[in-house]
């Protein structure tokens, strides 16, 4: 799937505690051949007690060691929400932002790293709007998710996400695809206009 316009990719995510083998489960950050400047966790905190951490990670092509959707061709997003023993609530869906002009190819749930997550009921594509993903009864207290991919073969920036259960909410910033070249220059230039504007309007003023 490929689309160019503004999305926001909004994913249900769940958490985890510990691996089946009973020791730490393993992380999303500690996979080797992640670009250092865009791996890292998102910490969520509604401030009611509602605290979600969420790993990320990104992958130059051919570098994600698990399945790649694209095989190999392009950048690969990697999210993985994790839900602390000190959360009041469970997760019931996370957004990754897109800026205008981002170019996805697709979008995966993957659970070859991370056996034992919790997968998403079901994903809706509102089709230049936003990629949906929900769990049915939420990623509870010390559960974690499988890992939501995105594919783009465009390289990273940040843009915001969000954590949702019902009316709590947090936004913090997490890895995201640039916008393709095309869109970028011509956003560059409706601002060098609109620039220009302001200036005539002072000279005349």
């Amino acid at each position: 799937m490929k689309t160019c316009h503004a999305l926001t990719v909004v994913v249900v995510l769940s958490l985890l505690a510990s691996a089946a083998s009973g020791g730490p489960a393993p992380r999303l950050i500690d996979y080797a051949d992640i670009m250092p400047a865009f791996t890292g966790t998102a910490q969520f905190n509604s401030g009611d007690g509602f605290l979600v951490d969420l790993d990320y990670a990104v992958f130059e092509p051919a570098k994600y060691p698990g399945y790649d959707p694209s095989a190999g061709t392009d950048f690969v997003y990697a999210y993985q929400a994790i839900i602390p023993d000190l959360s009041n609530f469970a997760l019931t869906a996370v957004s990754v932002g897109l800026l205008k002009g981002a170019v996805i190819s697709d979008t995966h749930w993957e659970s070859y790293l991370m056996t034992g997550g919790v997968e998403p009921l079901f994903s809706v594509v509102s089709a230049g709007s936003s990629v949906l993903s929900y769990f049915d009864s939420g990623v509870g207290v010390g559960s974690f998710s499988t890992v939501l991919l995105i594919t783009s073969p465009y390289g990273p920036t940040f843009a915001p996400g969000s954590v949702l259960d019902g009316g709590r909410s947090d936004q913090q910033y997490v890895p995201s695809p640039i916008p393709e070249p095309a869109t970028i220059s011509f956003l560059g230039l409706g601002t060098l206009a609109l620039l220009k504007r302001r200036n005539g309007h002072r000279l005349t003023s």
